[in-house]
């Protein structure tokens, strides 16, 4: 009898779903209809046929269909736009495989962030991990780039995001580390920001530059020097990233990598004055030189040392002015007060708009080289 009743619960494949039932979604784009309340949602749904090993024509060459379909519906929310697709579909979109969310730039200036977030937090399909960005221009625009390298668009995107960590311009952001920063009632979000750019006729997706987002409202943007100021502050993985600085005596460049980097916040309240002290080291290894000008001796390597400390410093203080102007406090300066003060800080949180922009911020910053490579001579002699 036991036998038999164990019968009733073993079989697992009630709820089994056949993978040609689905649209598979490799990336999404949420865009503002002109003159209307609705949204217009774009996916990008993979062709398995035409994907690697697939998609091969007659002859062993590649076949020029697409591995992916771009298409788009609209409606009063995403949700309700996603439903939609069943018109032109006969498969449900399966969003388990979804690796990028972009964000059109106009629909986040007028309407906000959150709401359109709220479905992918909501949908127990999507990923916490899910990048998130933010375009200039259409969203569904971007979604439309063919790439040279992926097969997928919204792939190629999602590994320019998981690499980084070798460029001191860049930021991530995904579903997970966004929530994490709502709770703050100060803190202003960065986002990635994604723009196209026309290369001997080819378009190009290019992130260079960094979305600002205060109070779930797109306020302005970080350029790609206030971007590097942004990652010194607050001391994010600089690992193999690229510094290059003038010769401090003309003639020439030098490139170096980013070995390793920390930074510390310090807020400080004395006599209702707000002051943050900002302190940043860095250790570098140079990686090439174009000048005829010598490191290798106390002096010279000083001097490199210097001209790394005064374009960390500059980068910083770029950051922190621009900062000030948006008057969106992007470095979490309140938060740093806050866990400091605690209580206290409650005087100063509800003025803080006020506060910010008058913010007494100094830097000091720290370099060392550790290591010239295998010359230890430049190559050039003039």
């Amino acid at each position: 009898m036991l036998l038999i009743l164990l019968t009733i619960v073993l079989p697992g494949c009630w709820s089994k779903r056949e993978l040609n039932t689905f649209a598979i979604v490799s990336g999404v784009a949420v865009d503002k209809v002109t003159d209307s309340k609705e949204v217009q949602v774009t996916a990008q749904v993979i062709k398995v046929g035409n994907m690697a090993g697939g998609g091969k024509e007659s002859g062993g060459a590649s076949s020029k269909e697409p591995a992916y379909w771009v298409v788009h519906r609209k409606g009063r929310t995403i949700f309700d736009a996603v439903q939609k697709f069943s018109q032109i579909s006969n498969r449900r979109l399966y969003w388990s495989h979804n690796e990028i969310i972009i964000i059109g730039q106009e629909l986040v200036k007028s309407d906000g962030l959150n709401k359109y977030i709220d479905f992918f937090v909501r949908n127990p399909e999507n990923r916490p991990t899910t990048w998130i960005i933010i375009s200039r221009g259409k969203a569904s625009k971007i979604l439309n780039v063919p790439t040279e390298l992926e097969q997928v668009t919204a792939h190629e995107l999602a590994e320019v995001l998981n690499r980084q960590h070798s460029r001191i311009t860049a930021v991530r952001m995904n579903i997970h580390q966004y929530l994490e920063k709502l709770p703050s009632k100060t803190t202003a979000q960065v986002i990635p920001l994604v723009s196209i750019e026309t290369q001997n006729n080819e378009k190009l997706l290019v992130v260079k530059e960094l979305a600002v987002v205060k109070k779930d409202k797109y306020v302005g943007e970080l350029n790609s020097k206030e971007s590097r100021g942004f990652q010194w502050i607050l001391g994010r993985e600089m690992r193999k990233a690229i510094v290059t600085v003038t010769c401090p005596h003309g003639g020439g460049n030098v490139s170096m990598e980013i070995i390793n980097s920390q930074s510390k916040t310090i807020p400080t309240m004395a006599r209702k004055q707000l002051k943050v002290a900002i302190q940043i080291s860095a250790e570098a290894d140079i990686t090439e030189q174009t000048c005829s000008e010598p490191f290798f001796n106390p002096k010279g390597w000083d001097s490199l040392q210097k001209a790394l400390v005064n374009v960390v410093r500059s980068d910083v203080l770029a950051a922190v002015k621009k900062g000030k102007e948006l008057n969106a406090d992007v470095f979490a300066f309140g938060d740093s007060f806050h866990a400091k003060y605690g209580r206290k800080w409650g005087l100063y949180e509800r003025k803080w708009d006020q506060l910010y922009p008058k913010l007494d911020i100094t830097v000091t910053t720290e370099t060392k080289l550790r290591f010239h490579g295998l010359n230890v001579r430049p190559l050039r002699s003039d």
